[in-house]
């Protein structure tokens, strides 16, 4: 059996939502995991925002 290669697309995402995602984390008390899981991204692109 071979294996398909599957091509993943990279999002894009926008500045609005960028700040958006980073003041749920910090507005709300959330942690990042719960703040990444809402908004749908993973914790540690949260992370890099917020350091940024």
């Amino acid at each position: 059996m071979s294996k398909k290669s599957v091509k993943q697309v990279r999002r894009k995402h926008s500045d609005e939502f960028r700040r958006n995602a980073i003041s749920i984390a910090e507005d709300q008390g959330d942690t990042t995991t719960q703040a990444a899981r809402e908004v749908g991204i993973n914790q540690n692109l949260l992370r890099t925002w917020r350091r940024k």
